[in-house]
């Protein structure tokens, strides 16, 4: 079975990647106890199952989930207002956001504001964010607030609850990881801030002959900066199952806490979508410029897959008016799962 469904996994990367030029692309699912990895593309003689890949915007579950293990230790109230855990000016807006809205992406902020940007790098643009001036943008912030009104999606939210982190812990968001997801879950080569020794990074997608590298997202780094490997990753999903013993620290994340559509819900950081016949999948992709992810799990059915690749974004994923390369196995792969083991 493990096999034949490695195999169905091949047909549906090369149906999705086949017009990609130089592509590598690693695939984890998991069914139970059962796992398995699935390859695209050439490795020469590096080993896929430790290959690094940006995963970007798949970064806001652990940022979500740090929430959730500071929330359980009573660390941090996800009713009260980030006034109560940063030092910003009186007349700063930003100060009545309540965590759980910047979580569920109801905090009503823009998600990369032009403001903050300011002239920026297309192949990097975020690689001048300090905190400090992430820091002097919150506190000049004084449009009205309307959250919990409409989902808009966001990651200056998430930079904010990164900021918000570092501030209840004294310690970075990268130490924040390590400590309390990574070393619980047995994960080994998580990082944000590269190693010496970058022999298992996965080379960005290529852009007119041009490799195109990681985003350095500093400030930003809540919202997307990790890089993972597929086993690690592997082990994140699986801990987001009920029933694992990390589970109790992230369940709430796994709650639907608004209503975005009939097919949609957000937890804190999950994307909760219903389909027929299947029922509920928890789910995130991820873009930086070289690089597209994907994590999906069916709590209920305890299988998940997890998708890393060095796919650019179209302009029409992008605009939303097709999905990316990795949500589409993704989604594939969790129906394909479905049919075959439930």
């Amino acid at each position: 079975m493990i096999e034949s469904t490695n195999q169905h996994f091949k047909q549906i990367m090369q149906k999705n990647l086949s017009k990609k030029s130089d592509t590598k692309a690693v695939v984890g699912w998991f069914f139970e106890d059962v796992e398995s990895v699935v390859t695209y593309g050439d490795f020469g003689l590096m080993n896929p199952e430790i290959m690094s890949f940006q995963i970007g915007s798949v970064t806001k579950l652990f940022t979500a989930t740090l929430s959730s293990v500071f929330h359980y230790n009573g660390k941090l109230n996800l009713k009260g207002r980030v006034g109560d855990y940063l030092q910003l000016d009186a007349d700063s807006t930003i100060r009545m956001i309540k965590v759980e809205d910047l979580l569920t992406h109801h905090g009503g902020v823009p998600s990369a504001p032009k403001e903050l940007l300011g002239k920026y790098d297309k192949l990097n643009p975020y690689q001048h964010i300090t905190s400090k001036r992430l820091m002097d943008y919150l506190n000049k912030y004084k449009k009205p607030i309307k959250s919990r009104r409409n989902f808009q999606y966001s990651n200056l939210g998430f930079a904010i609850m990164g900021q918000v982190l570092e501030e209840i812990s004294g310690k970075t968001y990268e130490e924040l990881v390590k400590e309390e997801i990574c070393q619980p879950l047995e994960i080994d080569d998580i990082w944000i801030t590269p190693p010496e020794d970058d022999k298992n990074l996965a080379p960005g997608a290529m852009k007119r002959n041009k490799e195109l590298s990681r985003w350095e997202l500093n400030a930003i780094g809540a919202a997307g900066a990790i890089d993972a490997n597929i086993k690690d990753m592997l082990k994140f999903a699986k801990g987001n199952l009920r029933g694992h013993p990390f589970y109790s620290r992230c369940e709430i994340c796994h709650k639907a806490n608004r209503t975005v559509s009939k097919d949609l819900d957000v937890g804190l950081g999950w994307m909760i979508t219903r389909h027929e016949g299947i029922g509920e999948l928890h789910s995130h992709n991820g873009s930086t410029g070289g690089f597209n992810s994907f994590i999906g799990i069916h709590p209920e059915g305890r299988f998940g897959v997890v998708v890393l690749t060095n796919c650019s974004m179209s302009i029409l994923n992008l605009i939303g008016l097709s999905k990316d390369h990795a949500a589409s196995i993704g989604f594939e792969g969790l129906k394909l799962i479905f049919g075959l083991f439930s």
